[in-house]
């Protein structure tokens, strides 16, 4: 290998790791308080309960039972696309347009929700797209709260 390459080889490496990190340092984050099953109370015609994970995914069942990935950005709660698993042997294609994606909020945005109101039982959400109703959850479970959202006592 010639110096020439080595050089080609660690500026690209560089380049990919440092989009990487900007795209971590900027992206939304998981908010702990949403983290757990949410079952919905209102409106009632919208039957429905979210289920918000740890690692940043999302679904909504049973009307939509796929998925996408979910973050908090200061007061709204931001639904995304699922994106292409980061690998190594897959697609320098598919990876770039990832990170790339990720960094402008985690990949094509499906949904943003303003959050109205959030406490260890209930969530109150309303969506920005448009005159939507008020959408208000209540926890599955207290037991499925993370502890640092769970009430003190």
């Amino acid at each position: 290998m010639t110096d020439r390459t080595r050089r080609r080889l660690m500026a690209t490496a560089a380049l990919i790791g440092g989009t990487a990190l900007a795209a971590w340092l900027l992206s939304p984050q998981v908010d702990p308080r949403l983290v757990g099953e949410w079952v919905n109370v209102a409106p009632a015609e919208f039957a429905a309960y979210r289920r918000f994970n740890t690692d940043g995914t999302h679904s909504l069942s049973p009307r939509f039972p796929g998925g996408g990935g979910w973050a908090v950005s200061g007061d709204t709660l931001i639904f995304t696309e699922n994106l292409p698993p980061f690998s190594l042997t897959g697609s320098l294609r598919r990876t770039w347009i990832a990170i790339v994606n990720r960094i402008r909020m985690g990949g094509p945005t499906r949904e943003q929700y303003t959050i109205l109101e959030v406490t260890p039982t209930m969530l109150r959400i309303q969506s920005q797209a448009g005159l939507a109703p008020v959408e208000v959850y209540r926890r599955k479970s207290i037991a499925d709260s993370p502890p640092e959202s769970r009430p003190p006592g």
